[in-house]
């Protein structure tokens, strides 16, 4: 089943034209593991289908003026995936809606998002600028947010997450522990059931946010200056920085998963700490987010797994 939601991802190359043309957008510069995963399952999807970037930007050093310099009208423009596709991190979406209304000529290929519009006016304000854009094709991680995304675009699919690419590039579980890991978000995304589960469990329970270090922390601020600076006119793209950056999250996920395989059963409300039990090999039960978001993307791709449940 693994192999089979890997394997789908392959499906995206049949919509690249040009694998040397490309740039890749909004990819993740902050410390969320699960969009770390996503960020290297995306970078490992570019290594094996030999795409080949030629720039890479984030929010901090995302300039429109910089990408013009940069590509032609035949250049294919890669938007990050995730659950972000919404009113619930306008950083995101406003990215993305620069993008398209400044690229109207380019193939843009978003990877696979999870949509919630808390707003119905956000959702009717982002689709007339989409729908302005006649070559967007967006993939969506579940079957209500395709439905959303084929009214912003006609070409719109299922498929299952980039982190997925990752399968069987990480360690797997080979010791019971009889030990049980409470993996338990703190954000906007939250909900009462979780934190009722926690009150009569008694449990103590983590975030993605207590695995960061202090050294995390001071170099992701290094590295944050070396990347603002290339918003100057002067200066021109270094992917220096880019570098640093993807080798420090490559570090943190070795790190996150010599920490999971401590465990033997995960109990979480966290979508990609269930993807990442799955890559791992350890059971998982998965507790929905505000919006549905873990059990739309539980029903759609990880049920027939039998080590991982639905909490009820």
């Amino acid at each position: 089943m693994l192999i089979t939601l890997k394997n789908k991802l392959c499906e995206i190359n049949n919509f690249i034209n040009d694998k040397e043309n490309v740039i890749y957008l909004d990819y993740p510069f902050h410390f969320n593991i699960g969009d770390s995963l996503i960020f290297h399952g995306t970078l490992d999807f570019f290594k094996e289908n030999n795409i080949k970037p030629k720039l890479f930007q984030c929010t901090d050093n995302f300039s429109i003026e910089k990408i013009k310099n940069k590509i032609d009208s035949e250049t294919t423009i890669f938007l990050h995936g995730g659950g972000n596709f919404g009113d619930l991190y306008n950083i995101h979406q406003n990215l993305r809606e620069m993008v398209i209304e400044n690229f109207p000529n380019n193939k843009i290929i978003m990877l696979p998002q999870s949509v919630y519009f808390q707003n119905p006016e956000n959702l009717k304000k982002s689709l007339i600028i989409f729908k302005k854009h006649k070559n967007l094709i967006l993939f969506a991680r579940d079957s209500v947010s395709l439905e959303i995304l084929s009214s912003f675009s006609d070409k719109s699919y299922l498929m299952p997450d980039m982190a997925h690419q990752l399968y069987q590039k990480l360690p797997t579980q080979v010791k019971k522990k009889d030990k049980t890991l409470y993996f338990i978000r703190k954000d906007k995304e939250q909900t009462s059931q979780q934190n009722d589960i926690l009150d009569v469990l008694k449990a103590q329970h983590i975030d993605w946010d207590d695995l960061i270090t202090a050294s995390d922390l001071k170099r992701k601020k290094k590295i944050s200056k070396k990347m603002k600076s290339q918003l100057l006119p002067f200066i021109d793209y270094d992917k220096n920085a880019y570098n640093m950056w993807v080798q420090q999250t490559e570090m943190i996920i070795k790190r996150v998963c010599e920490y999971y395989l401590e465990y033997d059963h995960i109990i979480t409300s966290r979508l990609h700490s269930h993807i990442l039990s799955s890559l791992l090999h350890i059971p998982s039960t998965i507790i929905d987010n505000n919006y549905q978001k873990n059990s739309l993307y539980y029903k759609q791709w990880t049920s027939n797994l039998s080590i991982h449940n639905l909490y009820q």
